[in-house]
């Protein structure tokens, strides 16, 4: 009997099919009205603009902007969370400064942006009590 050309139990990577998540926080499905400010040219100043976060982490949020953004760019967030039923002790809002990690166009006027938190924000009781609120809100929502 002949020996096998390779062993067919080898661990290999494989692109296509991911065996873990990568992420370091769970996502929650969430519309979100956020604002994004990009510093500009020294004349022009800045630029703001809005968004709409279409999921949240601990860590980090999705979003649609009409921003043209570049994956390493330095953005500040603010997340209202007007309209969210979250205990009255919350904060109405979060501001953060982000990483533009990934940029996705979305036709000719519209980008699909991920956004990674600082980690002022990541550590903020607050807005851990926010995300888990949002992520109970989602799994009721599946339950009924």
């Amino acid at each position: 009997m002949s020996k096998p050309i390779y062993d067919i139990n080898a661990e290999w990577y494989d692109p296509f099919e991911s065996k873990e998540e990568r992420r370091s926080a769970a996502r929650v499905a969430a519309e979100l009205q956020a604002e994004i400010t990009v510093r500009a040219t020294e004349k022009r100043g800045r630029m703001i603009g809005p968004a709409l976060g279409e999921d949240i982490s601990l860590t980090g949020m999705r979003t649609v902007t009409k921003h043209q953004l570049i994956p390493g760019q330095s953005v500040k967030l603010r997340i209202a969370t007007d309209g969210i039923e979250v205990p009255e002790v919350m904060a109405r809002e979060f501001e953060t400064e982000c990483q533009v990690l990934r940029v996705r166009p979305l036709g000719r006027r519209h980008n699909q942006v991920v956004l990674r938190f600082s980690d002022s924000l990541t550590n903020d009781m607050d807005f851990a009590l926010f995300v888990q609120a949002m992520q109970s809100r989602s799994a009721e929502r599946l339950a009924s």
